[in-house]
């Protein structure tokens, strides 16, 4: 992810919208890595004396080798493709600017990186925290394990019926959120479960929810895998999970199994 800070310290704003072409150059002075990006707030806004703050996500391509590149910046004229001459040094004969250096590693195997992961087969209390007048307990009848989590009881004023923080998270990153769940027994059939991420920043902020699939209650009884899958925000830090209710209004009573929890990692920025 790239942060950048523009100002504008001319008289007026840009005539025309342009983009921001970010380049990674190699050592030959080839581009190995080259995307354009629309800033958020347009140039034709950009008003003089005024700072922008953009931010894009540069992704390298597969298979690129570890070692040192050089990351490089091009405002340009969209249809012409005509480069904008900034007020900074480190020009390049093709109209972009030199920024620094850029070390790239070897990218980690993330097939097998769990950020969170509960089987519930120790004996050590599981940790979820439980809305009021729910229990919320270590039980027999897994999935394909001998134990699970019993969540019971009566829900309104809540929006979840139990919750806990998940771990660190990464900006920019691609996950999966997965469980696997057991309803037998809800009082609102239309208020079906499922299991939900919420994304904080640093300061512990809220940013945004992704969440699985919901049960399917026509299939009561039966052990059901529930999936969802989401690319974060740029200021992503850490996440907390939840078993959802929906809303923090409508009374709910049930009784259900959850067993096999987990946020997995599946591509790094």
């Amino acid at each position: 992810p790239l942060t950048t800070i523009w100002r504008n310290d001319g008289i007026a704003p840009c005539y025309d919208s342009l983009a921001v072409r970010w380049m990674l150059v190699d050592g030959h002075g080839a581009a190995v890595a080259t995307a354009d990006d629309f800033p958020l707030k347009p140039t034709t806004q950009w008003w003089p004396g005024e700072e922008q703050t953009e931010s894009f996500l540069l992704r390298a391509p597969a298979g690129l080798a570890p070692g040192e590149y050089v990351l490089r910046v091009q405002l340009r004229q969209p249809e012409t493709e005509r480069p904008i001459m900034l007020g900074i040094a480190g020009r390049e004969a093709d109209g972009s600017y030199t920024l620094g250096t850029v070390t790239a590693v070897g990218a980690p195997d993330t097939e097998t990186q769990a950020v969170y992961r509960q089987s519930f087969e120790s004996d050590d209390q599981p940790g979820w925290n439980a809305a009021e007048q729910i229990v919320a307990a270590l039980a027999d009848e897994g999935h394909d394990s001998a134990r699970c989590l019993l969540v019971s009881g009566s829900a309104q004023q809540a929006w979840n019926y139990i919750q806990r923080r998940a771990g660190y998270v990464l900006p920019y990153a691609r996950y999966r959120l997965s469980c696997w769940l057991r309803v037998d027994e809800i009082s609102r059939p239309d208020k079906p479960p499922y299991l939900k991420v919420g994304i904080n920043d640093a300061s512990g902020k809220w940013l945004t929810n992704f969440s699985t699939n919901s049960y399917d209650v026509k299939r009561l009884g039966t052990w059901q895998k529930l999936e969802g899958f989401a690319e974060l925000p740029a200021n992503a830090a850490t996440a907390d999970l939840a078993l959802e209710k929906g809303d923090n209004s409508t009374a709910v009573t049930l009784k259900l199994r959850l067993d096999d929890v987990k946020l997995e990692l599946l591509e790094a920025p």
